[in-house]
């Protein structure tokens, strides 16, 4: 009789301890609580929205080391823990560090959180050849780590995934790129066009990728298929997905990088969101992730409601990777002028909007797509002060968003 009540009492434990930590998840967060760059580290609890500053970016309080021989001391001592912003991050709770990767430099690094004074790792850099922060498809947008106790990394548009260990002697291996699997031919069921987000994994090789744009897919790490799932509904004007984690069997909790609406929290069962009850500051955050695990009941239950949608438009194949970047891509720049080339993602009228970095409206302009590869002038009434800008295009239909960034030198 005794063992049995210390059976359940230690499972009742187990089972608190679990929940505890559910209610926790770290964040990386806009500077100084502006909306970007995303270089601040907080413990979030997603219960009530109130966070704790880890790690401020503008401190010189920090140790950073390197175990890619790559890079020397020389260059240690000109780059930041964090860079221009951090696009991913992934809790390991088996040795208490919080894995991200920076926006410029394809790279793998981590947070050491058993350290009284903070302390960062490059693991290796350069991943993907030639990258740069101009340059979408060579961030990792997307970063977990599974129930093998590897992490995996995803870049923008899904070509790129790769694998790696958390141990003494890391080990990174490129995996190849996602496919669709054979079902819908829209837009929105492509999982290359629904760029930026987070992934979330189970303990069965699962994957479950939530785009920027709020698409939904079920990709097996065994056949690196990718299934559209649906799309995740009452989220807010201008709410983009670029944090998740899971925040019990049935819920994720999802996060936005460019909007300060707070947490939402996702119901498996049919992908409606909901606000959490927020007492605490509002923050922006590029990522999220508290290192739990989505239950074989809750990959099912994706499964069984996967959504039933008219095809949208048919897809003709990519012809270049600048097409598919985000959209739109630059075509001329400069402080008086901004053109834009839309790529074949989507035609019809799209809602563009151009704010500054601290996230105020600089122009609104509506254009009407009706052939592919048009050309947008946006009208400006003066030149753009030197700055980080964010360029909007919402398309009026199907409600997707596209995003890009702006440096006026």
């Amino acid at each position: 009789m005794k063992n049995s009540i210390r059976l359940t009492l230690f499972i009742a434990f187990q089972l608190l301890c679990s929940n505890t930590k559910a209610q926790m998840a770290y964040s990386i967060c806009g500077r100084d609580l502006a909306i970007t760059p995303w270089t601040d580290i907080r413990l979030v609890n997603l219960q009530n929205g109130k966070s704790e500053l880890l790690y401020a970016e503008a401190t010189k309080l920090y140790e950073l080391n390197s175990l890619d021989r790559n890079i020397t001391e020389t260059i240690l001592d000109v780059i930041t823990p964090m860079g221009i912003g951090v696009a991913s991050c992934a809790f390991d709770a088996k040795r208490n560090r919080l894995y991200y990767s920076t926006m410029e430099y394809a790279d793998l690094r981590y947070f050491n959180l058993d350290s009284a004074n903070p302390v960062f790792t490059i693991v290796q850099a350069g991943l993907i050849p030639g990258a740069g922060f101009g340059k979408p498809e060579t961030q990792f947008s997307r970063m977990t780590i599974a129930g093998d106790g590897m992490g995996y990394m995803v870049n923008n548009d899904a070509r790129q995934i790769f694998r790696f260990s958390t141990d003494k002697k890391p080990r990174i291996e490129a995996l190849g790129s996602i496919e669709n699997e054979p079902s819908r031919n829209d837009s929105l069921s492509n999982i290359f066009v629904n760029q930026g987000g987070d992934i979330i994994a189970d303990d069965a090789n699962h994957l479950i990728l939530i785009s920027a744009m709020q698409t939904v897919f079920l990709i097996n790490l065994d056949t690196r298929k990718a299934k559209y799932i649906g799309k995740i509904k009452n989220l807010p004007e201008g709410f983009t997905v670029n944090g998740a984690c899971v925040f019990n069997d049935n819920e994720i909790m999802v996060s936005s990088a460019l909007s300060l609406s707070g947490l939402y929290k996702v119901s498996i069962n049919n992908l409606q969101a909901q606000p959490i009850s927020n007492s605490g500051i509002k923050f922006t955050s590029s990522d999220l992730d508290n290192g739990i695990l989505l239950s074989q009941q809750a990959i099912q239950n994706l499964n069984n409601y996967i959504e039933s949608k008219p095809l949208l438009k048919p897809i003709e194949p990519q012809k270049t990777e600048e097409e598919i970047s985000l959209g739109f891509y630059f075509s001329q720049t400069d402080k008086k002028n901004i053109q834009l080339v839309f790529s074949k993602d989507e035609l019809g009228e799209f809602q563009i909007t151009l704010s500054d970095n601290n996230g105020k409206t600089v122009l609104e302009q509506k254009a009407d797509i009706s052939i592919t590869s048009l050309q947008v002038k946006l009208s400006l009434n003066a030149a753009l002060p030197k700055g980080m800008y964010y360029l909007k295009a919402k398309h009026t239909a199907s409600g997707h968003i596209y995003l890009k960034k702006l440096d006026v030198n």
